[in-house]
């Protein structure tokens, strides 16, 4: 994977599994395929005007399998991909799944794209994974909370992580309880892109990390300035940092 040392902060995490709103199983939704709890979307609203490459995005869709996108396209399965990627990357080939370019996705931000599916519940597995979102004045919070991946044998095998974007355009990935098996059928990819799919960084691939890790992206790395407010009831915005680790 691509050098991320320069991205690990201290470990910081802010659960939202209490306080958050939770996506209940028959809450997602996705025209493209009849299994919505493993693979659909919910669009969320800002309150906030959310900074990314030049864009303000005023909605969230939230995906099941560990990422964040923008635009009105969504993704139909877990397959993920290298990041940044136009088209398909990294030799996969998803067949009539295509590619997440065809879906109309408007860049992606990536805590842990994998096939993973907080409704395998439905599939008689006794897990309590979710995924909680909750929403601040000048943040916003989605946490994958104690979330299965989808296998074929219903492995109860979870991980906990969260994505947290504040409105200057900084990002935080953060790890809380992550079980270093790998099994999901697609690649672990973690990073963020532009809405084009040529900027951006891969802050690992095909890495599960630490329980406990942290990755700050600062505002500098997406070309957004710094020092917007940030709600004293939401997560606190770690310090920034001068240089983003991909540029140098």
């Amino acid at each position: 994977p691509t050098d991320y040392d320069g991205y690990v902060v201290d470990t910081y995490w802010y659960d939202v599994s209490e306080t958050g709103t939770e996506i209940a199983d028959d809450a997602w939704a996705n025209p493209l395929n009849t299994w919505n709890h493993d693979d659909g979307y919910v669009d969320v609203p800002l309150p906030f005007d959310f900074s990314w490459y030049g864009l303000t995005e005023g909605t969230i869709p939230i995906g099941p399998n560990g990422l964040i996108t923008f635009g009105t396209g969504h993704l139909r399965n877990g397959g993920s991909e290298p990041i940044p990627c136009v088209n398909l990357c990294g030799n996969n080939n998803y067949g009539s799944h295509a590619n997440h370019a065809d879906w109309g996705i408007d860049g992606v931000i990536a805590p842990f794209w994998a096939d993973i599916n907080p409704g395998s519940s439905l599939d008689g597995v006794d897990e309590t994974g979710a995924v909680f979102y909750q929403i601040f004045s000048a943040s916003a919070v989605v946490q994958w909370n104690d979330c299965t991946y989808w296998t074929p044998d219903n492995n109860p095998t979870a991980q906990t992580f969260e994505g947290i974007m504040y409105a200057d355009g900084a990002v935080v990935f953060s790890y809380l309880s992550m079980d270093p098996a790998h099994l999901s059928w697609s690649v672990e990819s973690i990073g963020y892109e532009d809405a084009s799919g040529t900027l951006g960084a891969q802050i690992s691939y095909g890495e599960i990390p630490e329980s406990g890790t942290t990755y700050y992206v600062p505002p500098v790395c997406t070309d957004m300035p710094t020092g917007a407010p940030v709600s004293p009831d939401g997560p606190v915005e770690l310090s920034d940092v001068p240089t983003c680790p991909n540029r140098g």
